[in-house]
């Protein structure tokens, strides 16, 4: 039993890591020092102007469209 549990868990990581290879994500450590603060900032306030909703869509398109 210990053999057949080991080697789902092994199997289970393994698909995973595969599937981390397949479908890349950016992390926040991906973005430039800029990006990174400006996101931090955005976090923190409750009100935002249009210049910054731009550059939030901006960013979110740059997010959600990498590809390797």
């Amino acid at each position: 039993m210990e053999g057949w549990l080991t080697r789902i868990a092994t199997n289970t990581c393994l698909n995973m890591i595969r599937g981390s290879k397949r479908r890349p994500e950016l992390t926040v450590s991906d973005l430039t020092e800029d990006e990174s603060s400006w996101l931090d900032q955005q976090l923190n306030e409750k009100v935002g102007s249009v210049e910054n909703e731009i550059v939030a869509a901006d960013l979110a398109d740059r997010l959600l469209s990498r590809r390797c």
